[in-house]
């Protein structure tokens, strides 16, 4: 590390990014003297599987680094040498700041940045008015569309906002578009939560309804003042023409003749996609061959004149376009402060916080206090930081960042003990521009344009360990082929020479292919999904399995339609979208019946409900729709009785919906046969319910509401060796690998889409009052005048950057088979995907009519690695459950000394089958009175025994777990995969909140190998859907003593 601290590493895909991580931190870790220097550390990541995973490799490095059993590891004669110390303090510093962090595990802070934005606002809340027990909602979407919903519902209720949304309404009829104004607003509103539209948004907001007005008129008279500006422009060419004896219909190919009529009839859209303004800046002919001579030179005279006309009726025209679309979305605009007042007032009234808002709020509490101020509030003083995934790190949270690091960097500095900062990122893989990711921020350290006083050291990560050697050469060779067609020198510096990978691993296998080219988008689906099952069917004879496959797509419909395809012939998949438990037909079940529990007699509900039933009955398609239509019109009571008299169903509705919302549930799913209650997304489901009534009410109106925030974030969770084959989106794969992946549908182009949002500044002049407009992207834009045609190019610049940054996510995912398919294309055709492989594939002297594609290494598949057992993700309630014996052995040493010595087994064993049988404090006379087993012990040592028991079940930091809440397991072993088991003593488990607590009994002295035991009992359970668990470690000694290990 420089003397600075300061630290800046440019990590490629594959190249060991989390192993550098941790080397890092347990560096600076041992290279204290303090016994807890990672309560100065903060290290940020973005996803909770990346914390995780950190986490685990740190605490894994310093056990070993801690046991002598592991000498000669790696990271240990690295960090021997680096720190100038002998390898033995290394493993005495490492035992004592494990045994130390695992004791305090509540201050080891590798968090993400979402979870250290929410920990600062949980801290300010009163600052920032927000109710102490706020719940934070991750998704906004929902709760954007009820607020828009409550908006429109004041229409006929407020004047102001009745006359707006009615003559919006008009206005999309008159344009010949739907009357429903819902989808305008709702994008509208997702503005609110959108980092990157801020600063326009907080210049619209200043404006007040009088304002807007003002705008209006302004924006009518700049109209009126343009179209009477380009009627004197076509008077002033007529008037020339007149002048020179010249008519219209001298001019080439009635060029200007057809332009002149449009602008008199007021037509503006495609005006300009002519050569028109070539012929009149001499590129091309403003007339033919055959003109007179005569006329030919006095076309030449004038054309210096009818270029300066037209290039002013241009600016008319571009300003009049602007305005017409700055006004379409006006109602929007004016409606924006209502919008986001309502949206406050729904996230206090329900007592939640959207996610997306922190970062703003924190970024007002930067700008005023000082860091020490917010350190000390937040009970922190760090003064070591680690940066994860620093290329998607969005503006506002390295603003944020800046003066929190920046005080710890620079003050301790001129102290002489200076901060650490250390980023780590990959420019090449920065793809969240959509949600405020800056890549400004990566170039300008890059070029040592550092926020501090500090410049950064760079270091490159230059090898690829993750993937085989042929597809390292392979996207060496492509994405060196890629920059060369491009201007911006950001493409060409992070793809350039210095990001060219070096080998590490031998193999790999890569192959392209491709589909005709064909016109429209359902003429290639069919054939990228057959492509791609043919590849399936290939890298399976190759003997690799489903698990070892990924998919990887670049939208959710495509990801659709490749898991519909695979689905038809009959190939297991796993994505993101099936573990939605909202997809589920039996939890659709579940949530019809509450909705006709509120608003009986629904159709919509019935149908959703007789289709599982019929599903159930796997009776005749041909009876389906004559029985539908005979019981769904039907009132709800009636329905329950028809479907009843079917046979198959006895069920009760009017007694059911009496019940309250959990027990009507359980009803339904004992009564109905068609809900499995040992169904994966029936248990989450249920686990939802009971985690919302435990926190709220047990109204089903409320959880209903809940539901529709929070369903698109709900998933179940399924076993990682699952045999299936993953698809996913790029985004989604990011971070991840797999032996295998196939990349489909490549041939998305590289210019912005039709849905993109362009705001445009107003910034000069007399229209810059209006401060900003807000359409959808086109190539209109460079119509605009300079600054339309500058926001153009920038733009289609960053659009191709992010495009060529995600294809690279997605071509480095592969460890051993990486398969391409793309679509035919010539190499000078629109910028796409297609086109850069065409490029490529032309550098390279090959051609798509090669037979089987184009293919690059050995595809015999090499040998199979051996993977590390992984911990099955499964249920609470599918816990295969088998006696332990392990726990009486533990307690023959270390018995009180008022048993006699020989005493000292029966007292264990004893006492093992007491706690074993113990599960409340009540429980405990009498397991005593009619648990006894024959042991040879006195009245008196017995007593003695049930004092011990008493003193457990009593003990101030875990009697809670004694007093009847929750389900109890004791002495249960965990099944996981490969024969491997897990035995806590004992789990408390609270259905309602999703909580846990472990119970690990012992004997002696506490040793760290207790505390390491019971956080891999805690990760296992964790992986459970669990969201929070507490453990305890109780030694029975003499005395009664309880360790508490904090929660991760």
């Amino acid at each position: 590390m420089n003397k600075t601290g300061f630290h800046l590493i440019q990590a490629s895909a594959g190249s060991g990014k989390t192993y550098t991580l941790v080397y890092r931190y347990l560096k600076f870790l041992l290279e204290s003297t303090q016994p807890h220097p990672y309560r100065h550390m903060l290290a940020l990541t973005f996803t909770n599987k990346a914390v995780n995973e950190m986490k685990s490799r740190i605490l894994e490095q310093l056990w070993k680094l801690s046991n002598e059993a592991f000498k000669e590891n790696e990271i240990r004669i690295e960090l021997s040498k680096e720190l100038s110390i002998e390898p033995l303090e290394v493993q005495r510093r490492a035992r004592i700041i494990l045994r130390n962090l695992i004791a305090d595990y509540g201050s080891f802070d590798v968090i993400t940045l979402d979870k250290f934005a929410h920990r600062i606002v949980r801290v300010f809340s009163k600052e920032f008015n927000l109710p102490p027990g706020f719940e934070v909602v991750t998704d906004a979407t929902p709760l954007l569309q009820e607020t828009v919903q409550s908006i429109i519902h004041d229409v006929g209720k407020d004047p102001f906002i009745t006359s707006l949304l009615t003559e919006f309404s008009n206005e999309k009829v008159r344009q010949e578009n739907s009357w429903d104004i819902q989808k305008e607003l709702d994008q509208f509103a997702a503005l609110l939560v959108n980092e990157n539209d801020q600063i326009p948004l907080a210049e619209i907001q200043e404006k007040t309804p009088e304002d807007h007005l003002l705008d209006v008129e302004l924006i009518t008279r700049e109209i009126k003042t343009c179209e009477q500006e380009i009627q004197n422009q076509v008077n002033s060419i007529v008037s020339l023409l007149t002048e020179m004896d010249l008519d219209l219909a001298d001019f080439k190919r009635g060029l200007l003749k057809n332009h002149i009529e449009k602008l008199q009839q007021g037509k503006w859209e495609g005006l300009y996609k002519n050569k028109l303004e070539l012929s009149l800046r001499g590129n091309e002919e403003l007339y033919t061959k055959t003109t007179p001579s005569d006329k030919a030179s006095k076309i030449d005279l004038i054309q210096p004149q009818l270029l300066a006309y037209y290039l002013k009726i241009k600016n008319a025209v571009g300003t009049i376009r602007l305005l017409q679309k700055t006004l379409k979305n006006w109602t929007p605009r004016v409606l924006l402060h209502s919008i986001e007042k309502r949206l406050i007032a729904l996230q206090r009234d329900k007592e939640i916080q959207l996610l997306s808002g922190f970062n703003q709020k924190i970024n007002t509490l930067v700008q005023g206090q000082d860091a020490p101020y917010i350190f000390e509030r937040m009970g922190e003083r760090y003064s070591h930081f680690f940066i994860d995934e620093f290329q998607d790190t969005s503006k506002l949270q390295w603003a944020n960042l800046v003066p929190l690091i920046g005080h710890s960097l620079e003050s301790e500095m001129h102290s002489g003990e200076s901060g650490k900062l250390l980023l780590v990122g990959d420019p090449k893989q920065a793809i969240y521009r959509w949600r405020g990711g800056d890549l400004d921020q990566f170039a300008d350290l890059l070029q040592l344009k550092s926020p501090f006083q500090i410049q950064p050291e760079i270091e490159n990560l230059s090898f690829n360990y993750r993937s085989g050697e042929e597809i390292v050469r392979f996207n060496n060779a492509f994405f060196k082929s890629v920059v060369t067609h491009f201007e911006s020198d950001f493409l060409k510096k992070v793809y350039g020479e210095d990001s060219q990978q070096k080998l590490k691993s031998s193999g790999g296998f890569v192959k392209l292919e491709s589909i005709p080219e064909t016109k429209t988008k359902p003429e290639r689906i069919p054939l990228y999904l057959e492509k791609t099952i043919t590849a399936v069917a290939e890298v399976l004879e190759k003997g690799y399995l489903n698990n070892e496959i990924a998919i990887l797509v670049r939208t959710k419909v495509q990801s659709d339609e490749m898991v519909s395809f695979l689905a038809e012939n009959n190939i297991a998949t796993l994505s993101s979208d099936a573990l939605l438990v909202g997809k589920s037909l039996q939890v659709k079940v579940l949530l019809a019946l509450l909705k006709l529990s509120i608003q009986p007699n629904d159709a919509e509900q019935h149908k959703i409900i007789f289709d599982a039933y019929w599903e159930q009955l796997n009776s005749s398609s041909e009876d389906y729709h004559k029985t539908l239509m005979e019981v769904l019109h039907l009132n709800t009571a009636s329905f329950f009785t028809s479907l009843c008299s079917f046979g198959h169903m006895h069920f009760d509705w009017k007694a059911s919906k009496e019940l309250l919302l959990l027990d009507s549930l359980e009803h339904w799913i004992e009564h109905l046969p068609f809900i499995n209650p040992s169904d994966p997304f029936v248990l989450s489901f249920l686990e939802e319910v009971s985690v919302f009534s435990a926190k709220n009410t047990m109204n089903t109106s409320a959880f209903l509401s809940h539901w529709n925030l929070s369903s698109s974030t709900i998933r179940v969770s399924m076993p990682e060796q699952l045999e299936a084959i993953t698809v996913m989106t790029i985004h989604q794969a990011k971070g991840l690998e797999f032996p295998v992946v196939i990349l489909p549908f490549l041939d998305t182009s590289l210019l912005p889409n039709t849905k993109t949002k362009v705001w445009f500044p107003f910034q000069e002049g007399h229209l810059s009052t209006i401060k900003w407009s807000w359409f959808t992207f086109s190539k209109d834009l460079m119509e605009y005048g300079a600054r339309g045609n500058e926001l153009y190019e920038k733009i289609c610049s960053e659009s191709a950057i992010d495009e060529v940054n995600v294809l690279y996510v997605a071509m480095t995912r592969a460890v051993e088979q990486l398969y391409v398919i793309t679509q035919q294309t010539g190499p000078e055709s629109s910028p796409s995907y297609a086109q850069l492989f065409a490029n490529f594939i032309n550098s390279i002297g090959k051609d798509w009519n090669d037979d089987g594609g184009i293919t690059f290494g050995n595809p015999v598949r090499q040998a199979i690695r051996e993977e590390p057992p992984q911990h099955k993700k499964l249920k609470i309630r599918d816990l295969l459950f088998r006696k332990s014996t392990s726990w009486k052995k533990q307690l023959v040493a270390n018995q009180p000394l008022s048993l006699p010595s020989q005493k000292a087994q029966q007292y264990g064993l004893f006492l093992h089958e007491m706690m074993a049988k113990i599960k409340t404090a009540e429980d405990v006379e009498d397991a005593f009175q009619h648990e006894m087993k024959p042991y040879d012990l006195t009245p008196e040592e017995k007593q003695l025994i049930k004092e011990q028991c008493i003193k457990i079940v009593t003990h101030p930091l875990i009697k809670h777990l004694f007093n009847g809440r929750g389900e109890v397991f004791c002495e249960k072993e965990i099944l996981i995969p490969k024969g491997e088991t897990l035995r806590p003593d004992r789990i408390n488990v609270f259905y309602e909140n999703r909580k846990a607590a472990i119970l690990d009994y012992k004997t002696g002295t506490p040793r760290q190998e207790d505390q390491i035991q019971i956080l891999s009992y805690a990760k296992a359970i964790e992986s459970m859907n669990i969201v929070a668990i507490e453990k305890f470690i109780l030694y029975i000694n003499e005395d009664i003593t309880v360790q508490k290990i904090e929660s991760l």
